[in-house]
């Protein structure tokens, strides 16, 4: 993991320097920009990005996003790009501070971009056009048409441009007209709001008392420990970083003409800000060498910098971790993969005969069944399906921990919110399989639990006995 992020360094660019709207200015006020995070022109104080960008770059944004809707509405504004991109910032606001300045910072570069290859502003140009100078590859071009930003050329110029496109997108289709216009929904069974369930949080332990065994962490391994300790009565504490979110909190709500109510899909933006670590834009990867900040501020120094991929890692930052948010996936090793792949790396004294039967129990445990994704297979999958038989492949259902009256309602990786879903947080069932957390909460030694507790320190004590020392 980087902490020299490609933006990071770029963001403290310009914040002081007024943009012209001449090509003969360009060049100079590009320089000034780029001197600015040498403290040697203007005020160095760093300011709060999504401030910035309220302040200076909110027509920048909302043109890009005119341009995407007109190309979504094929010419047309089905949706008002002022009010997406006020939404946009409401998902900003939950991104990590560097990604914030990242934005920033690309919306600067793409209005510099636009007045030097154009000679007006990006948000002077009718959306058709805004495409054109902000084209990848996917707008037929013309002889006066702006340069391609191409990925080999620029690539942080390309990232500018592809990052604030993949976050307008991600809004986009998470607000009601763009579910309309593509049909999102879901059957009548899900839109009932009398077939929602939901769960109260629990009670907050007390953290002066004491505790056999502290997990940190809800998640698969977490709520696995506490599960099997629990039931063999051992008084356990569970601590999580994460909130807890109610299976139907996420819930869209429609109100329809004569006073009823239907339900929709959660919002896509909404998940993964309440439910994912960095609002799902934790980031690995960053930059090569950069010798110095000139590098990052002169467009042909930029260009020599090596191409570094960036690579989105989504984390579970909720109550029950991982297996809230998604179906639990349960694909078995096979035993020739175990006896040669992981020679020598098996745990000691488990064949495959005995690993066998522990996934097979844990299967039971959790119901996993494959009766779901092959009754409910969605177009996307047979597609997929269709292109492994061409290629000589023979596709299966996946086997998931869902129960098996399951109406498919296709949000398992977000939150279940009927209680088919066998993993996270859902209603206890004493006669069906229930995820090892509400398992755990319902032996009859019940955790305890403590969510969006930060644990920052701790201590390990060697206790030394006559016989043996051990940790404590």
């Amino acid at each position: 993991m980087d902490d020299f992020f490609p933006l990071e360094e770029l963001s403290k660019i310009a914040e002081s320097a007024s943009l012209k709207s001449s090509r003969r200015s360009f060049n100079a006020t590009a320089l000034a920009s780029g001197l600015l995070p040498f403290s040697l022109f203007g005020d160095s104080k760093p300011s709060c990005p999504l401030q910035s960008i309220r302040e200076k770059r909110f027509d920048t944004l909302v043109a890009i996003l005119a341009a995407q809707i007109d190309s979504l509405w094929c010419g047309r504004q089905g949706d008002q790009a002022h009010a997406v991109a006020c939404d946009v910032l409401t998902y900003a606001a939950h991104l990590p501070t560097r990604v914030q300045q990242g934005m920033n910072v690309a919306l600067l570069w793409l209005e510099y971009y636009s007045v030097k290859h154009t000679g007006t502003k990006l948000s002077n140009h009718a959306p058709a056009m805004v495409r054109q100078v902000l084209n990848q590859g996917e707008t037929r071009r013309s002889k006066n048409s702006p340069p391609l930003i191409c990925w080999d050329e620029d690539h942080l110029l390309h990232m500018a441009a592809s990052g604030l496109a993949m976050v307008g997108r991600l809004v986009i289709h998470s607000r009601m007209p763009a579910r309309e216009l593509i049909g999102l929904g879901w059957s009548e069974e899900c839109q009932d709001p009398g077939n929602l369930v939901s769960v109260e949080p629990p009670p907050l332990a007390d953290l002066n008392q004491h505790y056999d065994v502290v997990i940190v962490g809800s998640g698969a391994g977490g709520a696995t420990v506490a599960a099997s300790l629990t039931a063999q009565g051992y008084n356990v504490l569970i601590l999580d970083y994460g909130d807890f979110v109610r299976p139907d909190a996420l819930i869209q709500k429609q109100t329809q003409p004569d006073g009823t109510v239907k339900l929709s899909p959660p919002r896509s933006d909404e998940v993964l800000y309440r439910l994912y670590k960095d609002a799902g834009a934790q980031i690995s990867g960053g930059l090569g060498n950069v010798k110095s900040k000139l590098d990052l501020a002169l467009p042909h120094r930029r260009k020599q910098i090596p191409v570094r991929q960036t690579i989105n890692i989504c984390q579970a930052k909720v109550f029950g971790g991982g297996p809230y948010v998604n179906n639990a996936i349960h694909l078995p090793i096979k035993r020739e993969v175990y006896e040669t792949k992981w020679a020598g790396r098996q745990p000691a004294g488990v064949d495959y005969d005995v690993l066998f039967a522990i996934m097979d129990s844990i299967n039971a445990e959790l119901g996993v069944n494959t009766d779901v994704t092959d009754r409910q297979i969605s177009d996307r999958s047979m597609r997929f399906a269709e292109g492994c038989r061409a290629v000589g492949e023979s596709p299966h259902p996946l086997p998931v921990s869902i129960r098996k009256d399951c109406s498919g309602c296709g949000s398992d990786n977000s939150v279940d919110s009927f209680g088919h879903h066998v993993g996270g947080i859902h209603p206890y069932s004493p006669d069906q399989p229930n995820s090892y957390l509400v398992q755990a909460m319902h032996n009859p030694a019940p955790a305890k639990v403590s969510y969006s507790t930060e644990l920052r320190t701790f201590r390990l004590d060697l206790i030394r006995t006559a016989n043996r020392r051990y940790w404590a």
